[in-house]
């Protein structure tokens, strides 16, 4: 299933569902982690696992998911920024802090507590 198309956009949606119980949204948003751990990094001797367009897609999405969500969910999330943030961050994805910076203006404590997880998470690097 990991090799279909939007395999990762799927996970991100269902850990994201709210009608579906939250041990399901949770195992959705670590299989999405260890998918992005297991095939972000294009290997040069190898193809590309995920297009280009999940690729845009997921950056996307991701960012806004990962503030929204529950604490173990976004724990996850948070995880696979980092993870897809050493391989694109900054020189193909310049609008992650632009992002980011965006959602502390909201005022809302989960959200700022999310954007500084988020930026720890990029930095700690």
């Amino acid at each position: 299933m990991e090799a279909r198309p939007n395999y990762g956009i799927i996970l991100l949606v269902l850990s994201n569902k709210q009608d579906l119980e939250m041990h399901l949204r949770v195992s959705a948003s670590v299989i999405f982690k260890n998918f992005i751990k297991k095939n972000w990094r294009v290997a040069e001797d190898c193809a590309d696992k995920i297009s280009q367009e999940d690729r845009f897609s997921i950056k996307s999405h991701i960012p806004d998911l990962m503030l929204t969500s529950p604490e173990h969910i976004q724990l996850q999330l948070s995880d696979a920024i980092s993870i897809i943030s050493r391989e694109d961050f900054p020189e193909k994805w310049q609008d992650l802090l632009p992002a980011l910076v965006e959602k502390l203006k909201s005022g809302d404590f989960n959200m700022t507590n999310g954007v500084l997880r988020t930026a720890h998470s990029i930095f700690k690097r």
